[in-house]
């Protein structure tokens, strides 16, 4: 089984619920030496200057986390 050590996320903008569970994922997935790459908006919920365009969040990941409802891809 292959291992995840890097995730990328991608938040839904404006949304009250992604920003209070970023932080917590984050630290959840930095506590098991999981690196992040985070798009705009994800970042800005982290409190981190700045993130990547949502194009370039998978690069590198083994995963993709999406935080959002219908659309948010889009």
């Amino acid at each position: 089984m292959a291992t995840i050590d890097t995730v990328g996320i991608v938040s839904k903008p404006r949304s009250e619920l992604a920003a209070r569970i970023v932080p917590e994922l984050i630290r959840w997935l930095s506590d098991r030496g999981v690196r992040v790459r985070l798009d705009d908006e994800t970042a800005h919920y982290a409190q981190v200057s700045r993130g990547l365009s949502r194009t370039e969040v998978p690069r590198g990941a083994q995963l993709v986390i999406v935080l959002g409802g219908d659309g948010t891809l889009l």
